[in-house]
């Protein structure tokens, strides 16, 4: 169910349309008042680079075909920070926009209107730096990008590969299209394709997959007759192109059944890498041969395949280590194990692991991320391969699929796609922000972590020139932007996520960083840093009111010393703070911002300054929200169900309503007529509704300004609402007699599924949950009985082991388009919580969260509490949430299955299977 209102302001009358008549005769009619011309509609945008992608000495232009007589444009940073703006003339139709050359290094949104019209057309862009001449070699770099010119991608795409850096393609020659005649091999049409990329340096890394019709009946092969002629297909792929290759991947994704495989047991697998494999060094000997070909690194199938000898016949190991949404922290884990389970089976022949898939898709799928956060993980994930010394990252992919936000497969793209409204392979933040990273990458070796910081994740290396170079990010879950103070001699450079460089001079020995979510990157030679207390925060505002921030700086100094502020946001308006800080002390000021009319994220940039040399640089995000906010939320009575509008004034001053109309398939209606909302306050209205579909409403106050919301309406069974009683849950891992004394959810009754064919559900697997909740948070107490408690994994991946996953949404099953995952197990480093799924953005943690587990005589007792105010936009006061939960079964030997109650988290991400549940006052 949608909950934000967008506010509507009344439109400008047109003048009106007047006809006078004469009382008398003969008297002239006065002509009709001129109608208002109409705006003139957005402007048209082309690009003058294919993608709007400017490598240096480029024209920066882009071509807006308009009727106005001008067009203005603004380009933005992602986060919404002007980064230049300016007017160009329309000529014959077109307008030529053009960007400074002192546009940094970088990623920008573009917005250009006509003159006299309120529409924009938008594009994007990226300026990037030059490619050293070694990433167009043959051999240099680590970097490269999956595409899929072998399907339906046009190549045209191929021209953006080099300029960010990527030295490599990860594509297929499909098997059943190079061989159409039984021992005939035609290799054109991937000569077609792949010819332009290998001619301007870039090495292909082939997949030599899937099924041929010719054999097996197109399944995996596993017949003698089969296999061979799949090894003469591999052999006859490395040799047609074996000076040119990276590799060449034996299979993809076999273990789970990527493009309708059905043979996926690592016997078969095994048997056919021996065959292919052997075919390849013989053909090609200089061919590095990879495998095997796993898609789930957590289920136990690569182990078997290394058990029955894989590792002998491949030079690197393939992993696709994906964790969309959680962030790319997560890879650090991963790679440990991983490569501790190569290391175990390699007989001291240890062989480089290579990341050939992994990627964020963008989008509104409920896995989805935005594209700022897909760049930051981009990033994390290169420094982390980088620092285990993967052989190639290769980022999946170059382009969007499609244009569908809501299709995960086709949005996991570094370019929009080649029909996007956006224009063809205009660039997402992720293609910046890769191309920055290959740069800085390129060559460099890692060299470890000298002083590790709480909250603060640090990758450090030696550059390909012998320069320290470190990036840097706040941990998942800190919500926080810690400043760092670093020893340095002299000065340094630091490079932002998408490449703009800026020097850093060191002041009483020190330079200062804040590190936020995104990565930073620290060049040249500094000492181990330490937090120090300087910051800089916007506090939320509502919509035409003034904004504070609280700015904080130390003063390490013996003396006293005077500090200025300046700050810019979207106003274009500087505010500015000048304070005294004693020797040695800190302060902290609050500091008044213009108002910002425009609802949503606000960009402020901000730099302190003492006697004129610049201390730090800080950047914050403010929220302005509508001074007044309509809501329309489910809720459940005894009987009766419908939709609750609410009201809810942060004005500060009381507002008067004209009324709320609402409107449900054929049904309408108006409530709240003349009702007086008071400062801080909230009115509301139930509107009785039994039939399923789109709602709408819009409220409007007496001044005219209106407000609307909508969402979807799914009537629920009341039989099927599970009461959730008010009863407070001490945690300690002790199950509270008032929780034991109530029925709570039989799991033994719940259904398991097996994780892999042939596992059935363990003896005695079972056990009991109870939600309950009161005015601070939602509790779950949940006791399983486990014959063995296995829990290898830690942070994203606890659903491998034993523990439990369950959902939070807002109103019936189905109405969310966002909600919470959370789990909750008991590691080896004790109880953990992790979020997968956020309804409110994309947090990792639970803000306030309480957590206890504890593991008795075959039973696991788990405890938790998630306040309200960290779960979005569940209320308990709407009287109606849905929920779903999932108990995982680990007994030692990898995930053996689960047990579901409900619905929408292991099978599929669908919050229509979610359980109703009513709060009890």
């Amino acid at each position: 169910m949608t909950r934000s209102a967008t506010p509507a302001r009344p439109a400008r009358a047109l003048t009106a349309l007047t006809t006078v008549a004469a009382a008398l005769a003969g008297t002239t009619l006065l002509a009709p008042a001129a109608a208002a011309a109409p705006a003139p509609p957005a402007p048209v945008l082309s690009p003058t680079r294919l993608g709007n992608v400017f490598t240096p000495g480029a024209e920066r232009t882009v071509v807006a075909t308009s009727t106005a007589r001008s067009v203005t444009w603004t380009a933005r940073q992602d986060d919404g920070a002007v980064a230049a703006h300016g007017r160009a003339t329309t000529r014959a139709g077109r307008a030529v926009v053009r960007l400074p050359g002192s546009l940094a290094t970088g990623w920008y949104s573009l917005d250009v209107v006509a003159a006299g019209g309120t529409e924009a057309a938008t594009t994007s862009l990226a300026v990037l730096d030059a490619v050293a001449p070694a990433a167009a070699g043959t051999a240099a770099g680590t970097f490269g990008v999956a595409t899929h010119y072998a399907t339906t991608w046009p190549t045209a795409s191929q021209q953006l590969v080099a300029p960010a850096g990527a030295t490599s393609v990860r594509d297929e020659a499909f098997w059943g299209h190079v061989e159409t005649t039984p021992g005939v091999l035609d290799f054109s049409a991937v000569h077609a394709r792949l010819d332009p990329l290998i001619a301007s340096g870039v090495r292909p890394l082939l997949i030599a997959d899937y099924g041929n019709p010719l054999y097996d009946g197109g399944q995996g092969p596993t017949s003698e007759a089969g296999r061979a002629a799949f090894a003469r297909y591999a052999a006859g792929l490395a040799a047609e192109f074996g000076p040119h290759l990276a590799g060449l991947e034996v299979w993809n994704e076999w273990d789970v059944g990527t493009s309708g495989n059905t043979t996926n047991g690592a016997a078969d697998y095994v048997a056919l890498l021996e065959q292919a494999s052997a075919a390849v060094r013989a053909a090609a000997p200089g061919v590095p041969v990879l495998g095997p070909a796993v898609g789930n690194l957590t289920s136990g199938w690569l182990e078997d395949t290394f058990r029955l000898g894989a590792l002998d016949h491949v030079d690197a190991v393939v992993a696709h280590p994906y964790s969309y949404p959680s962030p790319a922290d997560e890879l650090d884990a991963q790679l440990d194990a991983l490569q501790a389970l190569v290391h175990r089976y390699a007989a001291g022949r240890d062989r480089p692991v290579w990341i050939t898939e992994l990627g964020w898709p963008t989008g509104t799928a409920v896995r989805a991320v935005g594209e700022r956060e897909q760049a930051a993980n981009t990033v994390k994930a290169m420094a982390i391969a980088t620092t285990h010394d993967v052989g190639r990252y290769y980022a999946y992919d170059l382009v969007d699929d499609g244009d569908d936000p809501a299709d995960t497969e086709q949005n996991f793209g570094l370019l929009h796609s080649a029909t996007s409204p956006q224009g063809a392979f205009t660039p997402k933040p992720a293609y910046a922000a890769f191309a920055a990273t290959a740069g800085l990458l390129r060559g460099a070796s890692a060299v470890g972590d000298d002083a590790p910081l709480p909250g603060v994740v640090r990758q450090r290396f030696r550059a390909a020139d012998g320069t320290a170079l470190q990036v840097l990010w706040a941990g998942t879950g800190t919500g926080t932007a810690p400043t760092l103070a670093f020893p340095a001699a002299g000065p340094v450079s630091t490079v932002d996520l998408y490449g703009a460089r800026r020097t850093l001079r060191p002041v009483d020995g020190v330079v200062r960083l804040q590190v936020g979510a995104s990565p930073v990157w620290l060049r040249g030679t500094v000492g181990a840093p330490t937090a120090v207390a300087d910051a800089f925060a916007v506090a939320a505002t509502t919509a035409g009111d003034p904004a504070t921030a609280s700015w904080t700086v130390t003063n390490p100094d013996r003396r006293a010393r005077t500090f200025r502020l300046r700050v810019t946001g979207p106003t274009g308006h500087p505010a500015t703070a000048t304070v005294r800080v004693g020797a040695g002390a800190s302060r902290t000021t609050a500091v008044p911002l213009p108002a910002v009319t425009t609802t949503g994220a606000a960009a402020y940039r901000a730099t302190v300054e003492r006697g004129g040399t610049e201390v730090v640089r800080f950047a914050a995000t403010g929220t302005v929200t509508d001074p007044v906010v309509l809501r329309g939320a489910h809720t459940v009575g005894d009987g009766t169900q419908g939709l609750r509008l609410s009201v809810t004034d942060r004005s500060g001053e009381p507002v008067t309503l004209r009324q709320v109309r609402w409107s449900a398939g054929d049904r309408q209606g108006t409530v709240l007529t003349g009702a007086v909302v008071l400062a801080g306050g909230t009115v509301t209205a139930d509107v009785p509704l039994d039939a399923a579909g789109a709602w709408t409403a819009e409220a409007t106050l007496d001044d005219g300004t209106t407000y609307r919301t909508g969402g979807t309406f799914v009537p629920v069974d009341p039989a099927a609402v599970v009461d959730v009683p008010r009863t407070t849950v001490t945690v300690d891992g002790v199950l509270d007699e008032a929780v034991r004394a109530r029925p709570g959810l039989d799991l033994d009754a719940a259904p398991f599924t097996p994780a892999a064919a042939g596992a059935t559900r363990p003896a005695g697997f079972g056990g009991r949950a109870w939600f309950t909740q009161d005015d601070r948070a939602l509790y779950l107490s949940v006791q399983v009985r486990d014959a063995v408690q296995s829990q290898p994994a830690t942070g994203a991946s606890i659903w491998q082991g034993d523990g439990v996953q369950f959902t939070v949404a807002a109103g019936a099953p189905g109405e969310a388009p966002a909600w919470n995952e959370i789990g909750v197990a008991l590691t080896a480093a004790g109880p953990q919580l992790h979020r997968w799924l956020d309804a409110a953005g994309a947090r990792t943690d639970v803000e306030g969260a309480q957590l206890a587990v504890t593991r008795a005589q075959g039973t696991t007792t788990y405890e938790v509490a998630l306040p309200w105010t960290s779960l979005g936009d569940v209320r308990p006061a709407d009287g109606l949430f849905s929920a779903a939960l999932v108990v995982n079964d680990d007994d030692g030997a990898g995930r053996l299955g689960w047990l579901t109650w409900g619905g929408g988290i292991a099978e599929a991400k669908d919050s229509a299977l979610f359980v109703p549940l009513r709060p009890l006052t």
